[in-house]
């Protein structure tokens, strides 16, 4: 799915309102908003998009979930309103012997003041968002483009991908 670091835009598109579909379920006709969010992401030049929920809250990336590190600790959507994923709770069950990790509504400000910020899902395993752009933030902000930490992958997300990478082509034991 992504080779690189990802460029991504908050998207036009929300993520589907979970009270008009069931949306914990993996369903054909829901990649239809994932592949709109990307299409629009794709044609403005980004690689990918960030969905916001229905109240307007950081939800997912298009087939991936999202988080963001700050002061060392995790945070990640509540599972509520996102299709919490496998790659996500492994993520999960590996940072809690870590650091802290917190389920919580993200605002655009978290995006905004993440020290680092990475993708993850079954195709994607875990690549770093190394840039945000908020064109299609209301009302608009003054400084619409951040790179994210120095604009590469940050330590955390590095370990993250190392970790991942060892549980899931068995070279750790448990």
């Amino acid at each position: 799915y992504f080779s690189r670091n990802v460029r991504a835009m908050i998207s036009s598109i929300a993520r589907l309102d979970p009270q008009a579909f069931s949306t914990h379920a993996k369903i054909g006709g829901h990649y239809v908003n994932s592949f709109n969010a990307t299409q629009e992401a794709m044609e403005k030049g980004f690689d990918s998009a960030i969905l916001l929920d229905h109240r307007g809250y950081i939800a997912e990336a298009p087939v991936a979930n999202i988080f963001v590190v700050k002061n060392r600790e995790l945070l990640t959507p509540t599972p509520e309103f996102i299709l919490p994923g496998i790659t996500r709770k492994t993520i999960l069950e590996i940072y809690s012997k870590i650091n802290g990790i917190h389920e919580v509504d993200m605002s655009i400000k978290d995006l905004w003041d993440a020290d680092e910020i990475f993708l993850c899902g079954t195709a994607t395993e875990i690549v770093p968002v190394t840039f945000i752009d908020y064109e299609n933030v209301r009302p608009r902000m003054a400084i619409r483009q951040k790179k994210v930490g120095n604009g590469k992958a940050g330590p955390i997300t590095k370990k993250l991908q190392k970790l991942y990478g060892q549980i899931v082509r068995g070279e750790i034991p448990e």
